[in-house]
């Protein structure tokens, strides 16, 4: 988990912005975009480079870490029983945890639980109606969030 100040490092480049910090990160961007005045296209960038450096913060650590970060994430997600092995870790995060990726860094940022989903439809539906989405091409490109990307389209 980071520190508080962290997920604001994003904002810093606008001072007269401040992020409300009990409030979920989409919210806080899409406040500031609002605030900018941001159209359509640039919205869509600036939301790329914000999601990712959350990312970096709240989970860029597990992919390249040892079993212990695997196992960790493995116990946050509610398996059981937890594997044994950083390639038993990731199949099982494959093929039977079904979680939105935004969600599981705001779950962190604030130390709850985060929700998982029974199935990889039921994830499709929520993920659809909030517009959690988190930026594909940047998804294939890290070996963690490759594991808990779900096509949603």
């Amino acid at each position: 988990m980071s520190n508080s100040s962290s997920p604001h490092d994003y904002f810093a480049a606008y001072p007269n912005f401040i992020p409300e910090p009990h409030l979920p990160l989409l919210e806080n961007f899409n406040r500031l975009a609002n605030a900018q005045g941001w159209r359509k296209k640039r919205c869509h960038k600036e939301r790329q480079i914000y999601l990712l450096g959350q990312y970096t913060i709240h989970l860029g650590e597990i992919s390249t870490g040892k079993l212990q970060k695997w196992q960790n994430l493995c116990r946050e997600l509610r398996v059981d029983p937890i594997p044994t092995s950083i390639t038993k870790c990731k199949k099982v995060l494959k093929t039977n945890v079904h979680v939105n990726i935004i969600d599981l860094m705001d779950s962190r940022r604030w130390g709850t639980v985060v929700t998982t989903f029974r199935s990889r439809k039921a994830l499709v539906e929520y993920t659809r109606s909030s517009e959690k989405t988190f930026p594909l091409r940047q998804a294939k490109k890290d070996e963690l969030l490759e594991i808990l990307l779900r096509h949603i389209r």
